[in-house]
């Protein structure tokens, strides 16, 4: 398992705000990544990469509304 984390000032939070963020990726060197993105305005963004190339998304409004995510390419159709 690889663990990394650093802090972002001014990214854009799901809610919109531009706040600092703390990142934290963490693999387990066969193809799963789980990515954590942690907004100061208490916002969360989770993305998961699994080892088949699935991708898992979601995006956490600090009030805690989950918000749709958009269909990417590499998760097909």
């Amino acid at each position: 398992m690889t663990i990394e984390s650093t802090h972002r000032a001014q990214c854009r939070a799901p809610c919109g705000r531009l706040v600092d963020d703390d990142h934290v990726e963490d693999s387990d060197g066969f193809g799963m990544i789980v990515r954590v993105d942690r907004y100061s305005c208490g916002c969360r963004y989770i993305r998961r990469d699994y080892h088949d190339g699935s991708i898992g998304e979601r995006s956490i409004r600090h009030d805690g509304k989950v918000l749709p995510t958009e269909l990417r390419p590499e998760q097909g159709s």
